[in-house]
C-alpha cells in the first residue's frame, strides 16, 4: 500500500482515465494550480501524491456519497486532502470552513477549497500561503504522527 498522501477532486471534465485526476496539464487546470502551489516539477508532484477524482463523467452528488463510502476503507491510515465543499459533503464532513484538517477513524483529513480558478479564497495571497504550505509539507513528510502538519493548519486564520 502506497504511504503518499492522496489529495481527491470532483471529477475530470477533459478525461474519463483514472490516471488523469488532478493531471498538472494544461495550464491553469486544477491539477496544474496544484502542482504550482506545491513547488515541486510536474515530475515530482506525479511522484509526490497520489491523486483521485470522486467520480467518472458529470457530477451528480447521489454518486459521489456512494463513491466515497466505498473509497473510505482504502484511505484507512492516510493523509488525504478533500478539495472543496461538495467532495467534503460527499464524504460526510460539514461544509463550514475554508480549510482545515481532522483526524476521524484512523485517517488524517485535510481540506481546501478547490482549486479549479473560481474560487476566490485563493485570491488572498495569504490563503495561498495555506495550500502551498500544506503541500509542501505532505510532499516531503513521511506517514507518521510525529511529523503531521496539523499544528500549521490549527493554527492559520480561517476565512
Amino acid at each position: 500500500m502506497s504511504l503518499r498522501p492522496i489529495i481527491i477532486g470532483m471529477n475530470n471534465p477533459i478525461s474519463d482515465v483514472p490516471e488523469h485526476a488532478l493531471w498538472p496539464d494544461p495550464p491553469n487546470c486544477a491539477g496544474w494550480r496544484l502542482q504550482q502551489m506545491s513547488g515541486l516539477s510536474k515530475h515530482e508532484y506525479l511522484r509526490a501524491f497520489e491523486r483521485r477524482n470522486l467520480l467518472i463523467g458529470p457530477w451528480l452528488y447521489v454518486r459521489a456519497v456512494k463513491a466515497a463510502n466505498d473509497m473510505r476503507p482504502e484511505l484507512a491510515g492516510r493523509r488525504v486532502v478533500l478539495l472543496g465543499a461538495e467532495v467534503r459533503r460527499a464524504f460526510g464532513f460539514k461544509d463550514n470552513a475554508q480549510h482545515g484538517t481532522t483526524d476521524l477513524f484512523s485517517t488524517t483529513w485535510y481540506f481546501l477549497p478547490h482549486p479549479s480558478g473560481r474560487n476566490l479564497w485563493y485570491n488572498d495571497p495569504a490563503n495561498v500561503k495555506v495550500a502551498e504550505t500544506l503541500l509542501k509539507e505532505l510532499a516531503c513528510t513521511p506517514s507518521s504522527p510525529e511529523t503531521s502538519v496539523r499544528p500549521f493548519l490549527r493554527a492559520s486564520p480561517t476565512s
